[in-house]
């Protein structure tokens, strides 16, 4: 099953685009009830450390790497340097430092780090010899992964054989003053825990309660905007629901430089650049998380209606054509939540 990743908005991100919104809706297709779209705009910041890797793994905290580096980083791990040997089997294996877990040989962006600490959002780096020749490479490195909240730690290969004491003891501080300072550890944002993250068609309800809630709780701005069965009708489907979007991005208190819209080409709002992705919430976790608020604010209507016209079973197929929605509309006609435009509801009118 392939989960969605921040590589799009980092490249948007990298550019000095700051806010970018993701847009999706639901509903197109059913036969009763609005049409429901969402906008969500996270922050480059609070997203750091809950970037999923392209591996396949989004629940796990790793952050976002190329996967071509996979294959190198097994290789390494294989072939440890004796500094590396040292380092892990004396300080930082079996979580010896401090009950921090460390991994070896770790992806993220286009490098591999020595040692990495998710929770901490720490990476090691071992330097050696020839070192010196790569100052500029490590300076640009370090200044990519401080804007992801990365801090990166660099020791001299001998210095750590050496002068072992003196690595760990200045480690450990380090390791003390991120426990303190550290503003995003991962997955631990406003007293919630990430849930799994991707198009809302491939949860549970259960599973999207709570991405919505985690959403809620981390993006910089999330709105729902509707468009009702009246305006469905006047406009058609897919004018109605780009009507939605343009409600759910004018309600975001902050307004985006860019919108993320799932699906083919669109453009809800005349003021605000567009990117339509096909699959988008296949691929962009702001889209997948629009679609996520999309989907639960929809659902909760879908309920409200089937208080209202229990007849349908509204809250249990949320408007779409089931067979047994198809049969209660022969049975009892269509109801004002019904679409009369759509094939199987104007033949109950017609009727």
């Amino acid at each position: 099953m392939q989960e969605p990743t921040w590589e799009l908005e980092q490249q948007y991100w990298e550019q000095d685009i700051r806010l970018i919104a993701g847009v999706d809706e639901v509903g197109m297709g059913a036969l009763a009830g609005p049409v429901v779209a969402a906008a969500v705009v996270f922050s480059p910041n609070a997203t750091s450390a809950f970037l999923p890797d392209r591996g396949g793994r989004g629940r796990s905290g790793h952050l976002s790497y190329d996967i071509a580096l996979t294959a190198r980083a097994r290789e390494l791990r294989q072939n440890m340097t004796e500094p590396e040997k040292l380092l892990w089997h004396k300080a930082l294996r079996t979580r010896q430092l401090s009950g921090f877990k460390f991994l070896r040989q770790k992806p993220i962006l286009n490098y591999v780090v020595n040692f990495w600490c998710a929770d901490l959002m720490l990476a090691i780096a071992l330097d050696g010899d020839s070192h010196d020749e790569q100052a500029g490479y490590d300076a640009k490195r370090s200044e990519r992964l401080a804007a992801l909240g990365i801090l990166a730690v660099r020791y001299d290969n001998r210095e750590v054989l050496n002068n072992f004491d003196g690595v760990y003891q200045d480690l450990l501080r380090r390791v003390e003053d991120r426990k303190q300072t550290h503003p995003n550890p991962p997955f631990k944002g406003r007293g919630t825990t990430m849930p799994p993250l991707r198009d809302s068609k491939q949860l549970t309800a259960k599973q999207r309660e709570a991405a919505a809630v985690w959403i809620k709780g981390e993006a910089s701005a999330w709105a729902v905007g509707e468009a009702s069965v009246e305006e469905i009708t006047e406009l058609n489907i897919l004018r109605a629901s780009h009507l939605a979007m343009r409600r759910a991005i004018e309600a975001l208190s902050r307004q985006p430089d860019l919108l993320l819209i799932d699906g083919r080409p669109a453009k809800p709002h005349e003021h605000i650049p567009a990117v339509s992705i096909i699959g988008g919430d296949h691929l962009s976790c702001s889209i997948a998380a629009a679609s996520v608020l999309a989907k639960t604010h929809r659902d909760a209507v879908m309920r409200t209606l089937d208080e209202q016209y229990p007849d349908y079973g509204l809250a249990a197929h949320k408007g779409y054509g089931s067979a047994a929605h198809l049969a209660a509309l022969r049975k009892f006609g269509a109801s004002p939540a019904h679409r009369p435009t759509y094939a199987p509801v104007a033949a109950t009118l017609t009727n």
